[in-house]
């Protein structure tokens, strides 16, 4: 089983010298997560897929708002030009030809909504034509699209737009391809986020051109989250010699049921414990609630060792 972002991570470390043969405790990383909301509207289902993420935080089905019933295929969302408006007020919450979905997150939990990807095509569309959709979101407390513009996605010939797909950078909304200047949405609006909802909507529009049977087919929608507990996650790992026969030093954590952990070992502290060196045989290590133990041999004068902690895999049917 390979490990993901998606994984719920959780981190508590030890050091050991051999000299005073002393065990030594270091909280050095809270939980920290990283997950996503995913809508991909299987068998029609407008239900979001939650994956990685901290008990608590809930998502919305995806909302159609008054397009046809029909705009949802078996395994898609299609929008035709006979669905979608054609003037300005298009990109009004008012009109209501509005795609939209709401995240939230509880009060001890805080999450870094980090973007927003679309996977899509889109079909019979030339020279001016054009099918596109602002991104903007309740993040400011407003309903208008000029006022909390995310970026754009869409296809026209004359757009810097993707005709297949596009990600929404959300960390830094800035880089987007906006449509308004007057946008007031900043790097961080979407940083630190805790006991809260944030909605995004998409409203649609197209040009005048735009055959009724021209259309545009969103396979799947994928917000992706980073973050942690604003509370106090973090575990201790502890390390005590091992008894004769064996040898070396037993590193023990607390653990829990449905839980998978890496052991990682640092001969410093530098850098992230992601980055430290995987212990051999400390892999995807199953969980024996309350407790693991594992013996590790000491093999220079000082190092230290950290635990990570993740989902186990759903077994398959």
């Amino acid at each position: 089983m390979k490990q993901t972002q998606r994984h719920t991570t959780q981190a508590g470390s030890a050091s050991f010298n051999l000299p005073a043969f002393a065990s030594a405790l270091m909280l050095l990383a809270a939980p920290a997560y990283a997950g996503s909301v995913r809508f991909e509207f299987t068998g029609g289902s407008l239900a979001p897929t939650i994956t990685g993420l901290p008990a608590g935080v809930t998502a919305s089905d995806f909302s159609i708002g008054s397009f046809p019933g029909e705009t949802l295929q078996s395994d898609a969302l299609r929008l035709t030009g006979g669905d979608i408006g054609t003037n300005s007020s298009a990109t009004s919450l008012a009109n209501n030809t509005v795609l939209s979905f709401s995240l939230t997150i509880p009060a001890d939990v805080t999450l870094d909504l980090t973007s927003l990807a679309y996977d899509y095509t889109s079909s019979g569309l030339a020279g001016g034509d054009f099918i596109w959709a602002r991104t903007f979101s309740s993040i400011h407390g407003f309903d208008d699209v000029s006022n909390d513009t995310i970026g754009l996605f869409g296809k026209a010939s004359t757009d810097p737009v993707s005709a297949t797909d596009v990600t929404i950078n959300l960390a830094d909304p800035t880089v987007n391809f906006l449509r308004s200047s007057d946008s007031n949405v900043n790097a961080g609006d979407f940083t630190g986020l805790t006991n809260q909802t944030v909605t995004f909507y998409m409203s649609m529009i197209r040009a005048n051109s735009v055959s009724t049977t021209d259309y545009i087919q969103f396979d799947n929608i994928t917000l992706h989250i980073a973050g942690e507990p604003a509370g106090d996650g973090e575990f201790a790992l502890t390390i005590t010699p091992a008894e004769a026969p064996a040898t070396g030093f037993n590193l023990e954590w607390a653990s829990q049921p449905g839980k998978l952990y890496n052991l990682r070992t640092s001969t410093d502290l530098v850098g992230p414990i992601a980055g430290w060196t995987l212990v051999a045989g400390g892999e995807n290590i199953a969980a024996t609630p309350p407790s693991n133990t594992f013996n590790v041999e000491a093999d220079v004068d000082r190092r230290f060792f950290a635990v990570e902690e993740f989902d186990a895999p759903t077994p398959e049917p």
